[in-house]
């Protein structure tokens, strides 16, 4: 199985992602709610940057990655550049778990 993040990913953005999920909600987070994390501060920092014309929205989401860096997020930087690849993580199940899978 593939997914596009892990709790244990290594980076310093999860990590204090998966610090404040636990101190707040309890437990870890899964990647859904990374994704949706990422999503919602993307568009945050959109607004804060263009203000709130969902046009302006749209053109600073499309410059990520050309004119504009990509957005530093918890699963990756986040870019709207064509052909940019996803970030895919191997995993596998254990017991009730999604775990990363280990290279053989």
């Amino acid at each position: 199985m593939v997914s596009f993040w892990l709790a244990d990913a290594p980076d310093s953005l999860s990590r204090a992602f998966v610090e404040r999920f636990g101190r707040v909600i309890g437990g870890e987070p899964l990647g859904t709610l990374a994704m949706t994390h990422d999503a919602i501060m993307v568009v945050a920092a959109a607004v804060r940057e263009v203000g709130s014309n969902s046009a302006a929205v749209r053109r600073y989401l499309e410059s990520l990655g050309r004119e504009r860096p990509p957005h530093p997020g918890v699963t990756g930087p986040i870019s709207f550049q064509p052909g940019r690849p996803a970030n895919f993580v191997m995993t596998r199940l254990e017991g009730n778990r999604i775990v990363r899978a280990e290279p053989r």
